[in-house]
């Protein structure tokens, strides 16, 4: 859970991003969703996430920022984009 922000103020709507990384190892593809996309990226290229550790390193090649609600609904066609561009 995230603690609200100092001084009690209403908080902002928290934002989400979507994000498409490749493998250096191998090339393959990667898209997932995150609230902080650095801790992420950091997360990945560490080892700490089971999907892709075994593709270490990896390089991020894009991301979009979304609405907590909104980006549900796109992720599909983000991703969908992202496996049918040329490589």
């Amino acid at each position: 859970m995230i603690p609200p922000p100092a001084g009690g103020g209403a908080t902002r709507p928290q934002k989400s991003y979507v994000y498409l990384m490749k493998s250096r190892k191998d090339g393959s593809a990667y898209v997932g969703w995150t609230t902080d996309i650095l801790r992420r990226l950091a997360e990945h290229n560490e080892g700490l996430s089971y999907s892709t550790r075994g593709k270490r390193p990896r390089a991020l090649l894009r991301f979009e920022t979304f609405s907590r609600g909104f980006f549900i609904d796109r992720i599909a066609i983000f991703g969908e984009k992202a496996m049918t561009a040329p490589k």
